[in-house]
């Protein structure tokens, strides 16, 4: 089986005749033939029902040619990104994201970039807390876009400040305590759950800052998530403002503040690994980071 055989099949079922086949493929119409009789009788199959006067494929076939289309585009992407190595353009661009971060910013920020070098893929890796820097140190992505924290190791990072984000302790609407206070003692709020977001880092750092020490909690692993627990009266916790403006705004959400946890402002950081070279799609997003910076 050679793949002259795979695309003569794939042109002739494409363009409905040995005839069309040929002259896509600039060949002769009897080689077309001759390469599939081959490729029938090495296999000994039949691909094509040639009883009608237009070919058509045998239940064989067809089942023949869904593989042909996989292995075909599969070859396709193989050369798109062999000619992108000879010209020093990354295959890839991996970014790793704070959950934190607004996901529209993202694409703004990244338009430019990917603009100019499409159809360069990009893979967009969403992580928690120190599972955003883990994934840059293991080399799994190129450019981190997140806060960083104290307890986490600058060692080794080229970081820029792109923006910032404010993480809201909210309470819902239902909770009758916020409807004439906004601000309570930690021990307060200790029956009623605080929502709160699971590292997703292997090895998780020790950060609990906000959170009180109490039993009653629900653990989970994104803002959503969390959001949707507390409009359904069930707990409390802070969230990005982002997330929230329409509840805030309609009094769905209530903004509360206590004794340990009050609002706060998180700056974010794009980060890299010094001393990693980058290809035009990245240098170009890094750029344009810089260009943002605070």
């Amino acid at each position: 089986m050679t793949i002259d055989q795979l695309k003569a099949i794939d042109a002739v079922v494409r363009l409905g005749s040995f005839k069309a086949a040929a002259e896509e493929l600039h060949r002769t119409q009897p080689a077309i033939s001759l390469a599939i009789k081959k490729l029938e009788d090495d296999m000994q199959i039949q691909v094509f029902s040639r009883e009608a006067y237009r070919v058509s494929l045998t239940d064989e076939g067809r089942a023949l040619h869904f593989s042909i289309k996989q292995v075909l585009n599969e070859l396709e992407n193989l050369s798109d990104v062999s000619k992108r190595l000879k010209d020093k353009i990354e295959p890839i661009a991996r970014l790793v994201i704070s959950h934190i971060f607004p996901i529209e910013d993202l694409f703004e920020l990244c338009k430019k970039s990917i603009e100019e070098y499409l159809p360069s893929p990009l893979n967009i890796r969403i992580e928690a807390l120190g599972g955003v820097l883990q994934c840059l140190r293991n080399r799994e992505a190129d450019i981190a876009i997140a806060p960083l924290f104290a307890e986490q190791s600058k060692e080794g990072l080229k970081s820029i400040v792109i923006g910032e984000v404010d993480l809201v302790p909210v309470v819902p609407s239902s909770y009758q305590p916020a409807q004439v206070k906004q601000f309570f003692l930690d021990r307060e709020l200790h029956d009623f759950p605080q929502v709160v977001i699971l590292d997703s880092a292997k090895q998780a750092m020790q950060y609990n800052h906000g959170v009180l020490e109490t039993d009653k909690q629900w653990v989970v692993n994104n803002f959503n998530t969390k959001k949707e627990i507390i409009l359904a009266g069930l707990g409390w916790g802070r969230i990005p403002r982002h997330m929230i403006i329409k509840e805030l705004n309609s009094g769905l959400m209530i903004e509360i503040k206590t004794e340990s946890v009050t609002t706060e402002s998180y700056m974010i950081y794009a980060t890299r690994l010094r001393g990693t070279q980058f290809g035009p799609v990245l240098n170009g997003l890094w750029q344009h980071l810089e260009s943002l910076q605070k």
